[in-house]
């Protein structure tokens, strides 16, 4: 008889009050020279919206030079609570992979007090990404592979999105200081932050599934490979993340790395001067481009 996984602890910790204001403290910093605008903003990827709902829009940005060019989709972070596709983490990225010859399509998607909660997030991202692989022929990137980054909180609603397409759609994913498990840590605001999220309220719950079923965590191997990149240092989301995903992953068969920055902190690319940020964006690119 074949016994079930164990089920992976709870997380210990989350979002810690000095990691809240180092992060803040980063991305109110100075924007750094050279930050690329996108070539085509604001496109739409649904029709209608609600007044007071995020839009479903996104950010295209094209390398210079003749296509066809292979194509990142980067979602961004924000605790599903704030953030967005122009603020500058998400605009240095694009600007650094564009750079480094991508086409870059950068969509927005609903959030807690934007119109949005866990459901609705991934079907932005399942919506935004169809509409991107429908429509990448347009924008010089024709058959070329595909390949999805994403970041903090970004990262589950992009896994959960991936999940409902076919196998091998993807070149590869790429998570950074990604959330993996949406089971709350100890603390009265977790547990609110959880219910806001997943709709768990007694009163309210839409949902039937425990909070680890509906996590990254809990879900089955991704068909592409992974590759994490996460601090040791983050106060945000706490390294165990990372090697817990990993771990988890690797019992399953999947083709996943994850790369460990020794010191690093979350929301590294609001500064880039960090090493950490200059290191990071090379292991990224190296590993699109198939040489890393």
């Amino acid at each position: 008889m074949t016994s079930s996984p164990a089920v992976p602890p709870s997380p210990s910790a989350g979002a810690s009050i000095s990691g809240i204001v180092h992060a803040l403290r980063l991305l109110l910093a100075k924007a750094p020279q050279g930050l690329r605008q996108p070539n085509h903003s604001a496109v739409p990827y649904r029709s209608g919206r609600t007044l007071w709902a995020t839009p479903p829009e996104a950010d295209i940005y094209l390398p210079e030079g003749p296509g066809p060019h292979p194509s990142v989709v980067l979602v961004h972070g924000g605790g599903f609570l704030i953030g967005g596709r122009a603020m500058k983490p998400a605009v240095f990225l694009a600007t650094q992979l564009v750079n480094s010859g991508f086409i870059v399509y950068a969509p927005s998607y609903r959030q807690v007090f934007r119109g949005g909660r866990l459901d609705e997030m991934v079907q932005d991202i399942e919506d935004a990404v169809t509409w991107w692989l429908d429509h990448r022929g347009e924008y010089g990137s024709g058959q070329q592979p595909c390949s999805l980054l994403a970041k903090s909180a970004g990262a589950p609603i992009t896994l959960l999105a991936a999940q409902r397409f076919p196998p091998d759609t993807f070149e590869r994913f790429i998570s950074i200081f990604g959330i993996y498990d949406l089971r709350p840590p100890p603390g009265l605001l977790s547990r609110w932050m959880a219910r806001l999220l997943l709709k768990t309220h007694p009163k309210t719950a839409t949902h039937k599934d425990p909070p680890l079923a509906r996590s990254p965590l809990g879900g089955p191997p991704e068909s592409m490979p992974l590759l994490l990149l996460h601090g040791t240092a983050d106060r945000m989301v706490p390294y165990e993340q990372a090697q817990r995903f990993y771990e988890r992953r690797k019992e399953q068969g999947a083709r996943v790395r994850l790369i460990t920055y020794e010191d690093a902190e979350h929301s590294w690319f609001s500064d880039p001067d960090l090493p950490v940020c200059q290191r990071s964006v090379q292991d990224i690119v190296d590993v699109l481009k198939n040489v890393g």
